[in-house]
């Protein structure tokens, strides 16, 4: 299904095949950024390196900060490249990060766990926060786990309930 794994379960080698496979697209779309449009190379971009590390962003919410910091990188060489086709400067690359666009997707999935909207093992998996006094987020907030562990804290029970907290 395009997840490797190790005896660990640390997902370090799905990442490192992940990064080599962006890393390349990344390197195509430079040398074809010449030839094409600025609007061609955003939905190149779009089409073939946003999608390799947004596949089982499940499992990509929970890299640790230095992968992060490792696709936000190769994240700026690829839409510099995009930005170097532009005529006018001051005009914005509408490309969101993979952060972003990630905690998006985990939002979403967490609202559905809330709503009912998926499998069984999953329709009770967040609670939401109850208290008696009447405020502005009174039953919007997910009870977060008590979580000693790093393991812990990037479950998706932690991040999916920490991230959907965040939200204004």
């Amino acid at each position: 299904m395009g997840v490797h794994l190790d005896p660990t379960l640390s997902f370090e080698t799905h990442f490192n095949k992940t990064y080599k496979k962006a890393a390349r697209r990344v390197t195509l779309l430079r040398k074809l950024c010449s030839s094409i449009t600025c609007a061609a190379a955003e939905s190149t971009y779009r089409a073939m390196i946003m999608p390799v590390f947004t596949y089982c962003s499940l499992i990509t919410l929970s890299y640790s900060n230095t992968h992060r910091q490792l696709i936000c990188n190769l994240e700026h060489r690829g839409k510099s490249c995009i930005s170097s086709g532009l005529q006018n400067k001051t005009d914005i690359i509408r490309i969101p990060s993979v952060d972003s666009y990630l905690k998006r997707k985990v939002c979403l999935y967490v609202f559905d766990c809330l709503i009912g909207n998926v499998c069984t093992s999953f329709k009770n998996y967040f609670t939401r926060v109850s208290h008696n006094v009447n405020t502005r987020n009174s039953f919007s907030s997910i009870e977060l786990l008590n979580t000693k562990l790093e393991f812990g804290r990037r479950s998706f029970l932690f991040l999916g309930a920490s991230i959907f907290n965040s939200l204004p």
